[in-house]
This record gives structure tokens, sequence and C-alpha cells, in this order.
């Protein structure tokens, strides 16, 4: 009776309708990651937005500061080879996804993947800006829950696609940065990582 009367338990209906019961601290947490992913997108496009297009825009030009003119005296890194390394590695993901009973759909992968692209940025600027690391983790099981539901290694896979590749992403941008700062050359930095 006393539960009863005062259980701050959420009641969510299952797709089997049976109810799911969670605590009053799991589902602020899942509610405030959701708020806070929504709010990253906001955030971005609001203040970043035109810094982001210029950047864009400028992508072929160097935008002039010190440590850019510092690293002009070692050759760049060409496009066509973080292109092979991205083929190569969708290449591979498409071939674990398809060849093994993984219950992840081809599209899924996709889908998964393009999460990890759009989100990289916003979630780098506020990052970069107040070094809290936003998580894609409860999202991505959000979504896959509803695209595959009742498959577990699915889910774990499109985890690993879509917010570990985003969480691997941020090192490698990290160790790019560093380089860059550091002035160490740009091909044996990208050999390397």
């Amino acid at each position: 009776m006393f539960y009863q009367r005062f259980s701050f338990c959420c009641r969510l209906q299952t797709p089997r309708r049976t109810l799911l019961f969670l605590s009053t601290t799991f589902a602020i947490t899942y509610g405030l990651s959701f708020a806070a992913i929504a709010a990253v997108i906001f955030h971005t496009v609001l203040f970043h937005g035109e810094e982001i297009w210029i950047h864009a825009r400028a992508v072929r030009d160097d935008l002039e500061d010190n440590h850019t003119k510092m690293m002009r005296k070692y050759a760049r890194v060409p496009w066509w080879w973080y292109g092979l390394l991205f083929l190569g590695l969708i290449g591979m993901s498409f071939a674990t996804v398809c060849a093994w009973p993984t219950h992840l759909s081809w599209w899924a992968l996709i889908i998964g993947l393009l999460i990890a692209i759009f989100w990289t940025i916003p979630i780098e600027i506020i990052y970069a800006t107040i070094n809290i690391p936003l998580s894609l983790n409860v999202f991505t099981e959000y979504i896959i829950g509803y695209m595959q539901p009742g498959r577990p290694v699915a889910m774990m896979l499109f985890k690993t696609y879509g917010y570990i590749t985003m969480n691997q992403a941020h090192a490698f941008l990290s160790d790019l940065q560093l380089g860059h700062y550091l002035k160490i050359p740009k091909r044996p930095m990208f050999l390397l990582r």
C-alpha cells in the first residue's frame, strides 16, 4: 500500500502491452539526454552557424593564423587518402553486417553512420567550448529499438556505428589538432593515427 501511494516510478507501456517501471533518476537521465541532444543542434545553428558556413566555404583556402603559416612547410595529406580510408572502412562495415548473422539490415547501418556524421560537428563544438562530452548512447539505443525491436546484436552494432564512430572521430580530430599545434608533419600524423 505504501509503495502504491508514494511510487515515483514512471510507467511506460511496451509494445506487448506490459508495463515497464523506470526509476525516477533513470527517466530523468534519459529525458535530459534527449533534451541535450536536441539543444546542441539549435545552439550550433544559432550561435555557430555563420562561422561553420564561412569555414565550409573556405575549406580550400587556408584561413591565416600563425600555426597554419608554420605548417605550410609540410606536405598536405591528399583528400583521396581520406576517401580511400572512408570507402575501405564502409566496405568492411557492410561486409560485417551482410555476411554474418548480425540481424542489422544494411539500411540501418547507413542510418547509424549518418547519425555519427551529422552529430560530430555540433557535439565537437560543445566539447571544445565547455569541455563536456555529450553522448549519443541513449539516442542510438532509442532509434534502433524502434527500427528493429527485439534484436540485441543489431542494437549493439548500431550503437557501435552511430555512437562509437562519433567518439573515434572526436579522438581523431583531437589528435589532428594537437599535431597541428605541435607542428607535427601532416602525413606521418595521418599514417600513425
